[in-house]
């Protein structure tokens, strides 16, 4: 007589939620960061996880054995198994008095390369127990009384997890536009020029990449409750605009000739730039004005985000220069060569003349814990787009950046 096989419900769940798909590298980083707050803090729990893959995971498994959590093994011929249903889906599952976590993946789904998976993830919901029941249900030991210690969150934190699923593919977008195309390289590596060009994308993209994550992580997973809670708010459309521009950034990742150029009022680039970064001169430390006159009517052909992101550059220097109190004056005219210019002045402390030639160099900074990449890669945005930025004065009275673009006819 025929034994049917019991099914794979966990595979469904995956199904059901309809994400996007993850690359390996980003499994990995999910799955320590998962784990981290378990490892983290001295609460007792439970871990259920089941991995065909190990490698580069073994120092945080180590650690769980000493974390004050009971874990159990459901990897491939583990004696926990009733059955081995689960094929090739993964999974790692925390619960703890404060935090509950279910994350499910299986490459199988995408294909069999082995390299993109499609998952299934939640936190802090009531319907962590529906994959719990399906763990219990093939599990040889009883594990029902983790579920009636540690009782998952009675709310469902639908928003949250609509929330976190965003930031999560975004950082499954970070880790694939990272890459350069092998095509790309190739063409890359045929002269000197191009190598310090492929140099160059290489340290730009580990700084954007850098920040970006620091955003994403941040912003994105509260703005939707934010929104619901508060409505419409002046600060939580500039964190929006903020979101915007992260997501693109994304682009600069891709290509060394990645401009996106389009026609733009200057006038209302610069009001978008002056009212995001208005929060570096909103500070109780010091005492700082912004006054920003702006009425050059005139279009320019330009990425308006990364000018936007710029300027927002300019404006944050220009508040760090100033020690205690201070002017930050943004202004648009024309240049004596024709070309529309924006200008950021600021009353603070003047660059030293050995170290005016030095400024836009990759790596140099006048700040203590500063990159040396503010400067650098905001000059290269510019010159991408035919435009310039330079240091057109810095004495006793005042320090001046100016950024020109052509206008359009």
């Amino acid at each position: 007589m025929a034994v049917l096989k019991k099914h794979n419900n966990l595979k469904d769940l995956i199904y059901i939620q309809e994400n996007k798909t993850l690359q390996k590298q980003t499994i990995k980083g999910l799955l320590r960061t998962i784990l981290e707050p378990v490892l983290d803090t001295p609460a007792a729990g439970v871990v259920l996880y089941r991995l065909n893959d190990r490698q580069g995971l073994e120092s945080i498994l180590r650690r769980l054995e000493y974390a004050n959590v009971d874990v159990y093994d459901f990897s491939k011929g583990s004696d926990m198994l009733k059955d081995e249903i689960w094929e090739n889906t993964e999974f790692v599952y925390v619960l703890t008095e404060r935090f509950g976590a279910s994350f499910i993946w299986d490459y199988d789904l995408v294909d069999q390369s082995g390299d993109r998976a499609g998952y299934y993830i939640l936190y802090n919901s009531r319907d962590l127990c529906v994959s719990f029941d399906f763990i219990k249900e093939n599990s040889t030991k009883n594990i029902q009384h983790y579920q009636d210690k540690f009782k998952p969150d009675r709310r469902d934190n639908v928003l949250m997890n609509l929330s976190l699923r965003k930031v999560v593919d975004m950082l499954n977008d970070i880790n694939q536009d990272v890459m350069i195309s092998s095509i790309e390289q190739d063409d890359l590596i045929k002269n000197d020029e191009a190598t310090r060009q492929l140099d160059f994308i290489s340290k730009k993209s580990n700084y954007v990449s850098h920040e970006l994550k620091n955003q994403l992580s941040i912003i994105d997973l509260y703005t939707d409750i934010l929104e619901k809670n508060i409505g419409d708010n002046a600060q939580l459309k500039m964190i929006k605009k903020s979101i915007r521009m992260a997501n693109n950034c994304l682009i600069d990742l891709k290509s060394i000739k990645n401009s996106n150029l389009q026609e733009c009022d200057l006038n209302e680039l610069v009001s978008e730039a002056c009212e995001l970064a208005g929060v570096y001169v909103q500070t109780k430390e010091k005492d700082l004005e912004m006054k920003v006159e702006n009425e050059l009517l005139v279009s320019v052909q330009v990425d308006y985000d990364k000018t936007i992101g710029v300027l927002i550059n300019l404006i944050k220097n220009a508040s760090e220069a100033i020690e205690e109190k201070g002017e930050i004056r943004v202004r648009t005219a024309i240049n004596s060569e024709g070309n529309a210019t924006v200008i950021v002045e600021n009353t603070g402390k003047p660059i030293s003349i050995d170290r005016r030639e030095q400024i836009f160099n990759e790596g140099f900074s006048t700040k203590e814990k500063g990159s040396g990449l503010g400067l650098f890669i905001a000059k290269k945005t510019i010159e991408e787009q035919q435009g310039h930025l330079r240091l057109i004065k810095s004495d006793m009275d005042s320090t001046q950046f100016e950024i020109s673009v052509p206008m359009l006819s």
